[in-house]
């Protein structure tokens, strides 16, 4: 593998590790928001 293709190869594999990083706050985020929906809910006694 030449310099240049391994400059890319890193250049990849660091902004997939970003868009990874990324995706997996939206998940952690959207998991928090739904848990404390469903238990707000639950506490004031709503049916789901």
């Amino acid at each position: 593998m030449t310099a240049e293709q391994q400059e890319l190869l890193d250049t990849y594999i660091d902004a997939r590790s970003e868009v990874e990083g990324m995706l997996d706050f939206d998940r952690f985020r959207f998991t928090f928001h739904f848990g404390a929906r469903m238990m707000a809910e639950l506490i004031e006694g709503e049916v789901l």
